[in-house]
């Protein structure tokens, strides 16, 4: 978080303002009893106990034994970024960045604040915990009939708490220091404005304060000539306040590249109605061509609301938070089995775990 010198030169404060260790928050919100008080200890945007260490400033033999120790414990290599070592001989992606590979059509969805052991935890099989199993297959049965199916990744791991950094970590791998600077403050409303994605004045050609340098996923499409849309991630309501269409874009890259019909983030909009709009769109592309390579499709209902009045439930006899997250396994099947005529399917990444087909739980 920073590292700043003490007034005699001697020793380095070095400040980490999530501490030192992540772990799992049993007790932390149950959206399917909100009867049950959350400890206040246990929200993921409270557990962090910031840290502060008090390094003595190094001499130039022992900064270069740190050094040495740092790149040995580190994986990344430069030379390894566009050939990673081991990388599998009969993956359709490519051993080395820019090689060929049979996958045409990427559909990338992008879900919201779940973790893997809340929804596969209890796939005894994997590599989950079931006592942190909040939404197991009896709630989301399409979700584990899909991960069946293809593949699952029970040795996943994310770098965002929330929705504020998961989001840009989800579509430019890469939070930048204002947004994780902001979000405790958004999040605790001590004044943290809401720019995590791209919003706000402009600052570089990709958005506001907390775009990145080099941009999203779909700048970089575009910079390789690769088409790309957005279904609902970075796009906003035309009007404040509004759930009908038409949507704007958050961002200048992604100007006449979604679909305006299609809604962005919105707990009174259920994502059956979202698939809906994106099914018709691919039917069309089917007929007339132009499907993009990229395809990013937002299905946040499993984002889940409590028990807030105003929200619909399919079915009446569940509890609402459980029927929100049995919504969104409902549409996740329409969603890729509509995308399977034979056309474009034998050219699409099918990995449906975190479907790519891939899908991202992002944690929070």
């Amino acid at each position: 978080t920073g590292a700043i010198f003490s007034r005699d030169g001697k020793q380095i404060f070095v400040i980490s303002g999530k501490g030192l260790a992540s772990a799992a928050n049993p007790n932390g919100p149950l959206p399917t009893d909100p009867t049950r008080r959350r400890p206040r200890d246990q929200y993921t945007g409270s557990m962090f106990r910031g840290a502060v260490s008090l390094v003595p400033v190094p001499d130039a033999p022992a900064l270069a034994a740190f050094t040495k120790n740092v790149y040995e414990l580190t994986p990344y290599r430069d030379a390894a970024r566009l050939r990673p070592a081991g990388a599998p001989a009969s993956s359709p992606i490519p051993r080395e960045v820019g090689g060929p590979s049979p996958i045409t059509y990427v559909f990338y969805v992008i879900r919201e604040n779940r973790t893997y052991d809340q929804v596969f935890g209890d796939i005894r099989s994997a590599n989950g915990d079931p006592s942190l199993c909040l939404f197991g297959e009896d709630v989301t049965p399409n979700a584990h009939a899909i991960v069946r199916q293809f593949v699952l990744l029970d040795n996943f791991y994310v770098n965002a708490e929330v929705s504020y950094n998961g989001h840009p970590y989800s579509t430019a791998a890469y939070a930048t220091d204002a947004v994780e600077k902001i979000w405790p403050l958004n999040y605790a409303n001590r004044g943290g404005a809401g720019l995590d994605e791209g919003a706000g004045p402009l600052r570089n050609p990709y958005g506001g304060l907390a775009a990145p340098a080099q941009g999203y996923l779909w700048d970089l499409c575009k910079r390789h000539g690769i088409s790309v849309r957005s279904y609902g991630e970075y796009v906003r309501s035309a009007e404040r306040g509004k759930t009908e269409p038409p949507y704007v874009p958050r961002v200048p890259g992604l100007k006449g590249l979604i679909n305006t019909n299609y809604p962005p983030f919105d707990l009174r909009i259920p994502d059956s109605r979202r698939v809906d709009v994106w099914m018709e769109e691919f039917r069309e592309y089917e007929k007339t061509g132009g499907l993009p390579r990229l395809s990013i499709i937002q299905l946040g209902g499993d984002h889940t609301n409590y028990t807030a009045p105003g929200f619909q439930l399919p079915a009446p006899t569940w509890p609402k938070t459980t029927s929100r997250l049995a919504g969104w396994s409902k549409p996740s099947a329409p969603a890729v089995s509509g995308s399977n005529p034979q056309s474009s399917w034998s050219k699409t990444t099918r990995r449906a775990d975190r479907t790519t087909w891939t899908r991202i739980d992002r944690s929070g």
